[in-house]
């Protein structure tokens, strides 16, 4: 059987969604749950239709089967999903965003020439992905100061690789982000649990290519993210960072000043037609190519009027 289908045998009851409570409810081998194949209907469903799946009990079901203790462990220990403290930690929190914030301004705006643009677009309240190129590793401080700027009370999540956080001060500010580390090298489950987790709640911020440009063009997305939208299906924002690739070259550790770069948000996209598709790998991978088309028009934008530089055509050096 097939996680999808394992994922299937776990639901949410709709009545339960409306009075605001997560009881989840496993169906009874009696009306065709395990070893029977998938049900013909479930809570919520028509018969004969797609059964609505809660991706959070099918990710902890699909971990329930699996055969190494090791994931299954990793699973139960998992650290609850990120959110901000209550009372004096909230004090402390707070002074340490604002001085973050203004260390980040200090450089983007003071030492180089930041513009931020179309910060109107992205909604105050509920779940929201926000999908961006990634040129730079300064690409995520950009996004995360100007968020700061535009939401100074509330917090977006940010998924990062597992290498950003061996160190241990690097590690405890990015935590103090609330950043979702992801192992790229295998099946991270604790991770799929927190994104899935965070993007029915709250802002989330993905780059879909997965890795940085080293030529500043836009890659091909990855099937995953397309996945993680039919499951949670967000509020999308696409974006596009311009002039990081130049303020933090790749393969260079040197900041340099004097920069013009910037970020620009688009309107959110209309992906009603695309939730309607079937859950499969193509459905997913045209997910994320449309999400990749409309970062490629922003992109394309903003080099008409001159402001994305791409190492094809700069030297740097380091």
């Amino acid at each position: 059987m097939t996680p999808l289908a394992h994922a299937s045998h776990y639901a949410l009851r709709v009545e339960d969604v409306e009075r605001g409570r997560e009881e989840r409810t496993p169906q009874r081998e009696s009306e065709g749950g395990m070893g029977r194949g998938r049900p013909e209907t479930l809570p919520g469903t028509r018969k004969g239709s797609c059964p609505v799946v809660n991706p959070i009990d099918g990710l902890c079901y699909i971990a329930s089967v699996m055969k190494s203790t090791d994931q299954r462990r990793m699973l139960r220990e998992s650290p609850p999903v990120w959110s901000s403290p209550q009372g004096w930690g909230r004090f402390f929190w707070f002074f340490w965003m604002w001085l973050c914030t203004s260390l980040a301004m200090i450089y983007l705006k003071l030492l180089n020439r930041i513009r931020l643009e179309g910060l109107e677009h992205i909604p105050q309240n509920g779940p929201v992905l926000i999908v961006c190129n990634h040129i730079s590793d300064l690409d995520p401080v950009v996004l995360m100061t100007s968020l700061l700027v535009r939401f100074p009370t509330t917090m977006t999540r940010a998924v990062a690789k597992m290498e950003l956080f061996k160190t241990p001060f690097r590690s405890w500010t990015l935590h103090s982000f609330g950043c979702i580390p992801v192992n790229r090298n295998g099946r991270d489950i604790r991770a799929m649990r927190q994104i899935l987790y965070a993007l029915r709640r709250e802002r989330v911020l993905i780059f879909p290519e997965g890795t940085r440009s080293m030529d500043g063009r836009p890659l091909r997305g990855k099937r995953t993210v397309g996945r993680f939208i039919q499951w949670s299906r967000p509020v999308i924002v696409p974006a596009a960072v311009w002039g990081t690739i130049e303020a933090l070259p790749p393969r260079s550790s040197r900041l340099r000043i004097g920069k013009e770069l910037g970020v620009r948000f688009g309107p959110p996209l209309d992906m009603e037609a695309f939730y309607e598709l079937p859950w499969t790998k193509e459905a997913s991978q045209e997910i994320v190519d449309h999400l990749m088309a409309e970062i490629t028009k922003i992109v394309e934008e903003l080099k008409d009027e001159g402001r994305v530089i791409e190492i094809g055509t700069v030297q740097f050096s380091t």
